[in-house]
């Protein structure tokens, strides 16, 4: 097998988006090397040879983990095997941080066994500032180094025990679109990514558009779908009874980001990308009962939402649990759709502050990446 060999494991949207700027990355170091592991299709079009199913860890809350835990385990223990059939330079893994670290302590029992070892390291840290100091000790014990969106995530970390590094937030890099293309009359539905996400936060965004619509007829709805999540999604929308524009291609989230003038938006990477583009948003978050329970029983902020956490302050409604209902929904969109041009002032300066906060330096994020992993992975010239 020729050239250097590498090890990518990433779970998730997210993590696909983040492991093919990754391997980007590494590709500037290394030139003549060969991805390995389990990840989407835009770590395919990079070159990953992925022996498993990404959605496999598509997992959300303590129910849905406990009943994978076997899956999950085995899952582990295939991959495992084949880091030490092939012996890469270094492993990566990215995100899905339960799994990551069941997966990194297999991992370092085998090298040892081995006598063999290489860097592990993992990118997007654990949100420690949210759940507690708890959460980091997992990672100080199984990963070699860290790789942290967030510029104040480095010092929450022994430097002992694992190297934590600052690579700016790639949504901080991504030039600001132009908001004289947006819409009065297009919203847009972003339920998230996940099928628990879907069952328990659309049925609730088709009911607040049902009511926008009967607010202002002319209100046109644009929802992203990607394709696993395509037939499930179709589904909910006619059973709403309602007209709303599916998009399934990859430029969704593009379309949405141009032309709509406000998102209902739930918890989670979207809504920092929507601030750092000054788009209104009404956000929310549901979960099931039970991991409501064990999620507020352990978090340590007023509310998930990322632009809030990194401010320091509020920018947009946030409903969860029995707070997310249709009514409420579209009383806060309508509400900003009526005193729109009074926000676009303090969505724009939110805006620049988040970016310069996520941005570290350097031109692009590729760029501050790439020093990063020369730092860490030593390439031979």
């Amino acid at each position: 097998m020729m050239g250097a060999q590498f090890f990518l494991l990433a779970g998730e949207v997210s993590g696909d988006k983040l492991g093919a700027e990754l391997m980007r990355g590494v590709k500037s170091l290394y030139p003549d090397c060969n991805w390995h592991g389990m990840g989407g299709p835009k770590m395919a079009a990079e070159g990953l040879t992925s022996s498993e199913d990404m959605s496999q860890l598509s997992i959300m809350g303590i129910g849905e983990a406990l009943s994978s835990y076997k899956r999950l385990h085995n899952l582990a223990d295939r991959l495992v095997e084949q880091v030490m059939e092939v012996r890469p330079e270094a492993v990566f893994t990215i995100d899905s941080k339960a799994f990551s670290v069941r997966f990194a302590k297999k991992l370092r029992q085998a090298m040892q066994k081995a006598n063999w070892s290489a860097p592990v390291i993992h990118m997007v840290a654990p949100t420690i500032w949210a759940w507690g100091p708890w959460r980091k000790r997992a990672f100080e014990a199984e990963f070699d180094a860290l790789l942290c969106l967030f510029p104040f995530e480095p010092d929450l970390f022994d430097k002992a025990k694992i190297n934590a590094a600052f690579i700016g937030h790639p949504l901080g890099y991504q030039p600001v679109m132009s908001p004289d293309n947006r819409q009065d009359n297009i919203v847009g539905i972003l339920p998230g990514s996940r099928r628990s996400e879907i069952r328990y936060i659309l049925p609730d965004m088709l009911a607040a558009a049902k009511k926008i619509k009967d607010a202002r007829p002319e209100t046109v709805f644009l929802l992203p779908a990607l394709p696993h999540l395509s037939d499930m999604i179709e589904t909910y929308v006619r059973e709403a009874g309602i007209d709303i524009t599916i998009i399934s291609d990859p430029t969704a989230m593009s379309q949405i980001m141009q032309q709509a003038s406000i998102c209902l938006a739930a918890s989670g990477t979207v809504t920092l990308e929507l601030a750092l583009q000054a788009m209104p948003a009404v956000t929310c978050y549901k979960v099931s009962t039970l991991n409501y329970l064990f999620m507020r029983g352990l978090y340590r902020l007023k509310d998930p939402i990322l632009p809030h956490i990194l401010l320091g302050e509020t920018i947009y409604p946030y409903f969860e649990q029995k707070q997310q209902t249709g009514m409420a929904l579209a009383e806060a969109a309508l509400n900003i759709m009526d005193t729109g041009p009074q926000q676009k002032e303090a969505l724009q300066a939110a805006s620049v502050r988040l970016k310069e906060m996520l941005t570290a330096g350097e031109a692009s994020f590729q760029m501050q990446l790439t020093n990063i992993l020369s730092s860490l992975l030593h390439p031979k010239s």
